[in-house]
């Protein structure tokens, strides 16, 4: 049974949760309310970091990471 499917967020996980359900035949439509892959995603696939943000070096603040 195809469905319509709306998927909140265009992160790695987002992604890969679309790209799931179309291999399955579903119609998938995504929102993103910024830049794809631009949220937690540039945090190395939404792993967020428990410790405190000013603990890191500069470069690793900055976002993207590391540019």
């Amino acid at each position: 049974m195809t469905q319509n499917i709306l998927v909140i967020g265009a992160s790695v996980s987002g992604l890969s949760v679309a790209l799931a359900l179309l291999q399955r035949g579903h119609r998938v439509t995504m929102l993103e309310r910024g830049i794809v892959g631009g949220e937690s995603s540039w945090a190395r696939g939404g792993i967020l970091s428990p410790l405190l943000p000013w603990g890191y070096a500069e470069r690793f603040r900055r976002w993207p990471c590391g540019r």
